[in-house]
């Protein structure tokens, strides 16, 4: 029996941020990827099953400004089969986690950075164990470049 990885984006501005993450949930034994630009993370999207993404991390996309809730909205759009988008943020409080909510419904939780390292690896280990996992399937690596050529595709459009 083959066994099946979990597959963890994390999209943050904050190499320490993400360093630290991304330690912490290989220890865990999920595989993860790192990206310091929502351009980049956009373009594979699809091949995760799930993405921890910053409210506040700006990216030049398209000659404009793209922040984390964005970021939720195009992936939502643009991939069929979409991980479950998680939005954090260091400055979110009880108030501003409604105002989150309400500027980016699309985003399926919401946490805050400074609840913890423990916190977050118990969302994200809670969603691996209740979510099949979208990409269950190691596509071969014609139909990945197939499909890594329709999501690009797409994206420029």
């Amino acid at each position: 029996m083959v066994r099946v990885v979990y597959r963890i984006a994390i999209v943050d501005d904050n190499e320490t941020w993400c360093y630290t993450l991304k330690a912490v949930l290989q220890h865990h034994s999920f595989n993860v990827s790192t990206f310091t630009d929502a351009y980049e993370f956009l373009n594979v999207a699809w091949q995760f099953d799930l993405a921890l993404i910053d409210f506040s991390m700006p990216t030049r996309l398209f000659k404009r400004e793209l922040d984390g809730s964005q970021v939720i909205t195009q992936v939502k759009e643009r991939v069929k089969n979409p991980p479950f988008l998680v939005l954090i943020s260091s400055y979110f409080t009880k108030d501003s986690l409604a105002v989150a909510q309400q500027i980016c419904p699309n985003a399926d939780a919401y946490l805050s950075k400074s609840s913890g390292l423990t916190r977050i690896v118990g969302l994200v280990k809670d969603v691996a164990a209740n979510q099949p996992k979208l990409n269950a399937s190691t596509p071969s690596p014609s139909e990945r470049d197939a499909q890594e050529t329709r999501h690009r595709s797409n994206l420029r459009t």
